[in-house]
């Protein structure tokens, strides 16, 4: 096609697929022709065919189904018919530049011809052919089925959304459990305590009479090999258990620490650590573990996401049933009694691990304002992300009572979640007003850490400086850090504690405890958290600020559309006196409009008084219009005026046909209007 005169390489191979479904090519083929013009004429020939572009790739591939008898014109009027393949070829053709047009009448019901060629000339159905003397041209149509497309006549109500978080800073401290293990201090088959038991033992005692929140658990083990006969005990289950009782019986009495902070089992040769074919195994498998307990309900934070969202309603559209839905984070769940609508508590209809419903009536006036608070408490703090997400729509019945809902208002937030075995907590009341430097009474509490930190020596510490939020930001920032660092080199100083053991970070103002506008609440932000063996859960960014978002969906309610696409009004004029005549439509189903083309046909005496239009009368007038920022909703008024000559009642006809950005027409809507004169 389009081939140059002279000596051409022509290139050819092969592809198929084997039995087990793999595709394979042959070698390449190649030879020498040579093309010279025609003996007796220099006259050309066009060929090409109208198929299915079902993966738009711009080619013909196997499997896409072609277009019989659709009808191509040139510009000298030759008509030509596609065959069953879809095939056509256009003989005798002079040499130059010709234009082949589609007629769009021929092609299949809702189709269209796929821009795919910078040969088109300004649509899809004309494309330039270039022919050469004596040569052939190739030009292919390639066709697109047409999706569904919805246009109704509509009055449009506004529904906006207005999300406000009310929690500006998100932070968990989850307590992990730890364990200290004991492999010595029993004879073998006995339950009695050894001597070089107790110096470990008293050293627990002094966290427990220290940190009096936390109880522990006491869980016996042992090997497989089975109790000797000289033994007091049946078995191993027996024998792990009174060891033991032995250790919480020796807290107990010998320590003073109350007996109901303590839980044993013996769980005998059931939880082995290592396996028991070796000594060193079996070693390791008879042992004592005491697993330290933080309980979760004494932690001292307001632990939730608390938000607030607006809801106006404005237009004349009825709304039923109306729902309003939390798509709940991961992690999150509504948190009971917390819940208010128009000022009164409203708990949920339902709630599921993803969803929060509430139920909130009908909403009739033509401007509606309301408003839901609500709050959201952690459930699972391994499923919290570093941001959270809200996300919130309403669900309603429309005028037609068809269920419809607006699209999902989501909010990001920063959620903080961090693991520890032990946190202190040491006020301000523990520094020289606005210093650094440590009062003596903060000497026992870091004392007591020290001490534990030299016996668990494998433990860190993270130490966290935070401040309220008076003053500026960036004093807070060095205030807080400053008595991070404090803490810090008091416990170096006194303890044989290695330094990369303690790292040091500060926040100032962020995650308060309590709100700062009280002398009490500001008093527990100025406050250094102390946390061992502290892990954040996620990766951290330090600061995000909550932002108010909002949404604004449009109701689009439906006068009265036709299955055949035609709807039909009356207005009524009198002669003399232009009125507006709105052309309201919804393109529901398209993404891509890029303009609309209306054309009108007026009767006689009506004419049209306004813009582009003006002055047309008794006639067919077309005009594109672009669609604005907004392509789902095209709005265009028209002024129409009656004159004294006119008949009592007549008719003017509009359609309106989308126009897509690649220059395809979506489907036709025609919209009568039937014009009466009054007196």
């Amino acid at each position: 096609m389009n081939a140059k005169y002279g000596e051409n390489e022509n290139y050819a191979y092969a592809t198929a697929n084997t039995p087990a479904d793999a595709r394979t090519q042959s070698a390449e083929a190649r030879a020498t022709v040579v093309i010279k013009p025609g003996f007796i004429s220099d006259v050309g020939f066009i060929f090409g065919k109208v198929y299915f572009d079902l993966n738009q790739n711009g080619e013909h591939d196997s499997g896409e189904p072609t277009a019989g008898d659709v009808e191509l014109i040139t510009e000298t009027g030759i008509r030509v018919v596609t065959d069953e393949f879809g095939k056509y070829s256009i003989p005798n053709v002079r040499p130059g530049r010709h234009i082949l047009r589609v007629n769009r009448q021929s092609l299949p019901e809702r189709t269209h011809v796929l821009l795919n060629s910078a040969d088109f000339m300004g649509d899809a159905i004309s494309r330039a052919v270039d022919v050469s003397p004596g040569g052939m041209a190739k030009a292919n149509f390639a066709l697109e089925q047409e999706v569904d497309m919805a246009m109704l006549i509509t009055e449009i109500s506004t529904l906006t959304l207005t999300q406000h978080p009310l929690t500006t800073d998100f932070r968990q401290v989850v307590y992990k459990p730890w364990r200290t293990t004991f492999r010595l201090g029993f004879l073998s088959g006995e339950a009695k305590l050894r001597p070089e038991l107790f110096s470990a033992l008293r050293k627990a005692s002094d966290f427990l009479r220290w940190q009096k929140q936390v109880i522990i658990e006491i869980d016996g083990h042992t090997n497989d090999v089975p109790i000797s006969d000289a033994s007091n005990y049946k078995d191993n289950f027996q024998l792990s258990k009174a060891r033991a009782e032995a250790i919480k019986q020796f807290l107990v009495d010998e320590m003073g620490i109350a007996a109901e902070r303590i839980t044993t089992h013996g769980y005998g040769p059931t939880r082995p650590i290592a396996s028991n074919e070796t000594e060193d195994g079996k070693h390791l498998n008879r042992r004592v573990e005491m697993i330290f307990h933080n309980p979760e309900e004494d932690l001292p934070y307001n632990q939730e996401l608390r938000f607030r969202v607006d809801m106006m309603k404005k237009g004349n559209a009825r709304l039923t049933d109306v729902t309003f839905h939390e798509i709940l984070p991961n992690g999150f769940t509504y948190k009971p009694n917390t819940a208010s609508f128009k000022g009164r508590p409203l708990e949920p209809v339902a709630v599921t691990e993803t969803e929060a419903i509430w139920y909130l009536g009908a909403w009739t006036d033509e401007e509606t304002l309301q408003s839901i608070e609500f709050a959201l408490e952690p459930n699972d703090h391994s499923r919290i992300p570093t941001i959270s997400s809200s996300k919130s729509y309403i669900g309603f019945l429309n005028d037609v009572g068809v269920r419809d809902s607006t699209t999902a208002l989501q909010t990001n937030m920063i959620t903080q979640i961090e693991e520890t075995l032990l946190r202190i907590n040491m006020q301000e009341a523990n520094f020289d007003l606005n210093s650094a430097q440590l009062r003596s009474q903060a000497y026992m509490e870091l004392n007591k850490l020290g001490d534990f930190m030299v016996w668990q020596k494998d433990f860190t510490i993270t130490i966290k400086g935070f401040t309220d939020n008076t003053g500026t930001f960036d004093y807070n920032m060095q205030l807080s850090r400053n008595r991070a660092e404090s803490v810090k080199d008091y416990l170096l100083d006194h303890f044989p504690i290695d330094r990369d053991r303690i790292e040091t970070s500060f926040y100032g103002p962020l995650y308060p405890v309590a709100g700062n506008d009280t002398p009490a609440g500001r008093a527990k932000n100025r406050r250094v958290e102390l946390l061992v063996n502290s892990d954040f859960q996620q990766e951290f960014v330090v600061k995000v600020d909550a932002s108010r978002d909002s949404l604004a969906y449009r109701i689009l309610v439906e006068h009265a559309l036709t299955d055949s696409g035609k709807v039909t009004q009356s207005i009524a004029l009198k002669p003399g006196i232009p009125a507006p005549y709105l052309l309201n439509l919804a393109l529901t189903d398209y993404e891509d409009v890029d303009s609309v083309q209306v054309s009108v046909r007026l009767p006689e005496g009506l004419v049209i008084q306004n813009g582009d239009a003006a002055g047309i009368q008794a006639e067919a007038s077309t005009w594109v219009f672009p669609v604005g920022e907004n392509p789902r909703v095209f709005r265009k008024e028209f002024m129409l005026e009656i004159e004294e000559t006119s008949p009592g009642e007549n008719a003017a006809r509009f359609e309106v046909l989308p126009i897509m950005k690649d220059r395809y027409y979506g489907k036709s809507l025609e919209q009568t209007v039937i014009v009466k004169k009054k007196n």
